[in-house]
C-alpha cells in the first residue's frame, strides 16, 4: 500500500443479511494494474475468484476529530491527535498573549520611536509562561546598526542569553543548566520571522510563538515553510498566528515593508 495512504486501515468488515463481508484495500488506481493484481489473484487463489471494485477514500489523513468523524464511515481510517493542534490560542491564554503584546511589545516600539525619532519595522518579546515574567524585550536594529543578523528574534535571544548565561575565556557561552537558552519559553512577535530566525527559535528550543502579521516572502511558521513542524528536524514547537492584528498594524502601520 502506497505510505501516503498511510493512515487508512487494509480491512473493512460489514455485514449484509448476517453474512460478514471483508474488503480488502489493495492500493490506489494510479499504482496498481488491475490486470496485474487478477493474473496474480488467479495465480495464488485458483480456487476463489475475488471481486474486485473500485472504492473512493479518504485521499488526506484526519486532522481533528471532526473530520474523522465525517471521513471514517466512506472507509475506515486512523486517527490520532497531533500534539500540535492541542491547546489552541484561545480563552484566557488568548487574552494573555493581547496583554503582552499591547503592554510590553508594542509599548516598546512607541518607547524607540519616542527616545530616538525612529521607528523600529518589527519587534518581540520572550515569555516564561511558569513563572508568567517577561525575560527579554527587543526590537530589530539592523537599521541602526548595521548588522545584517540583528533581526527581532535574534535580538530576543542574545537577550536571553545574557540573561542565562555568560563568556567563557573560549569564547562561548556557558549555560547556567543544562537546557538549552529557551527552553519551555513562548516567543510573540509583531512579524512571522524569517526562516532564518524561524530555526534560530528551534535550535533555541522554544516552545512556541505567536506573531501577528505574517511575512509572504520569507516566513519561516507557514508563510513559505512551517520550519516548527518539520519532520526532519530534532525539535518541534507551537507557533499561532495572532488574530487581532489591527493594534500592531496601527502602530507599526507607516513601517516600509522588510524581511523580518
Amino acid at each position: 500500500m502506497d505510505g501516503d495512504f498511510a493512515h487508512l486501515k487494509r480491512i473493512r468488515r460489514t455485514d449484509a443479511d448476517g453474512t460478514v463481508i471483508l474488503s480488502i484495500l489493495l492500493g490506489s488506481t494510479t499504482s496498481v494494474c488491475e490486470t496485474d493484481v487478477r493474473a496474480k489473484l488467479a495465480q495464488r487463489l485458483p480456487d476463489h475468484q475475488p471481486r474486485l471494485y473500485r472504492h473512493g477514500v479518504s485521499r488526506w489523513p484526519p486532522l481533528t476529530r471532526a473530520q474523522y468523524e465525517a471521513w471514517k464511515d466512506t472507509w475506515p481510517m486512523y486517527w490520532r491527535e497531533s500534539a500540535a493542534r492541542k491547546d489552541p490560542l484561545v480563552g484566557a491564554a488568548r487574552d494573555a498573549v493581547q496583554t503582552l503584546m499591547r503592554d510590553h511589545v508594542l509599548a516598546h516600539v512607541a518607547k524607540v520611536e519616542q527616545e530616538t525619532s525612529h521607528k523600529p519595522c518589527s519587534a518581540g518579546l520572550v515569555y516564561d509562561p511558569t513563572t508568567k515574567t517577561v525575560l527579554a524585550v527587543a526590537h530589530d536594529t539592523r537599521a541602526t546598526t548595521f548588522h545584517p543578523l540583528a533581526h527581532t528574534a535574534m535580538n530576543l535571544i542574545e537577550q536571553v542569553a545574557q540573561a542565562r548565561g555568560s563568556p567563557t575565556t573560549s569564547g562561548k557561552r556557558k549555560a547556567d543548566d543544562a537546557t538549552y537558552l529557551c527552553t519551555g519559553l513562548m516567543v510573540i512577535l509583531t512579524h512571522e520571522p524569517c526562516i532564518m530566525c524561524s530555526m534560530a527559535l528551534l535550535h533555541s528550543r522554544v516552545e512556541s510563538a505567536v506573531y501577528a502579521i505574517p511575512a509572504p516572502t520569507t516566513g519561516g511558521l507557514g508563510s513559505v515553510v512551517k520550519v516548527h513542524t518539520e519532520r526532519r528536524l530534532n525539535h518541534k514547537f507551537k507557533a499561532w498566528r495572532y488574530c487581532e492584528v489591527g493594534s500592531v498594524r496601527e502602530v507599526l502601520g507607516s513601517v516600509e515593508e522588510f524581511h523580518y
